[in-house]
């Protein structure tokens, strides 16, 4: 018997086998994002946040929002300005970034923009997400992928700070120009905290919290401490 001789792939053939299944992941997300409500398109993107860390696509981190990690077999880097109007995306779906040590509300970030379409490389790479948070001057129309369109800016900092375990970025003498007052970090998140030890656990937590109340995450309540001196007989 005569072996058959295996065609080896040139690069460019395999750039653009590549590009291809990227074009369809992304049509896979654009179709699925599209069809969603609000309230499901959440759900959407906390799923993606635990599916990446289980692939430790997503590596949960305090004090990062977020933090690529280039692989060091692609010659042309991600901070290249060559590459600042690229689709994020492109980036993302590829082996271009190993990895991303992010916070809470950077793996929000990461899987929100792998289903919306504006986030370009450079806004990805240089980050606003914690001006935005604070609503600070320049930064008041939100972000690029739209994520604070579908959580509530008072979701993304009871997030941030239940992750953090303190008040994270947010800054409660800041008013959101509601005339409300950021909430400061409460018992009820602390007691979150306090319950997952490790950011990937707290993290996991936080998203499967966010998929079981249909898209909200919701703290659960933690019961006052009795007053010293009051017992049953005593009222």
């Amino acid at each position: 018997m005569t072996k058959t001789a295996t065609k080896k792939t040139t690069p460019e053939q395999q750039q653009a086998i590549t590009a291809a299944r990227v074009a369809r992941e992304i049509a896979r997300r654009e179709k699925l994002f599209k069809a969603a409500n609000n309230a499901e398109k959440r759900v959407l993107i906390a799923k993606d946040v635990i599916a990446q860390i289980k692939t430790k696509k997503i590596k949960p981190t305090s004090g990062h929002f977020i933090s690529a990690k280039q692989n060091p077999r692609v010659a042309e880097s991600i901070y290249s300005s060559d590459l600042d109007d690229s689709d994020a995306r492109k980036i993302l779906l590829t082996n271009h970034i190993t990895q991303c040590a992010c916070c809470a509300l950077g793996g929000l970030f990461v899987s929100c923009t792998l289903y919306n379409n504006n986030t370009t490389l450079n806004q990805f790479v240089y980050n606003n997400i914690g001006e935005v948070i604070n609503r600070e001057r320049y930064h008041r129309d939100g972000f690029s992928n739209g994520l604070d369109k579908f959580f509530s800016m008072a979701q993304l900092r009871l997030i941030e700070q239940t992750f953090e375990g303190n008040t994270g970025i947010v800054r409660d003498d800041m008013s959101d120009g509601t005339g409300k007052f950021h909430a400061h970090y409460s018992a009820a998140s602390k007691a979150f905290y306090k319950t997952y030890a490790t950011p990937t656990k707290r993290l996991l937590a936080i998203m499967r919290n966010i998929v079981a109340n249909n898209g909200t995450f919701k703290l659960p309540k933690v019961a006052r401490p009795a007053h010293k001196g009051v017992t049953r007989s005593s009222v």
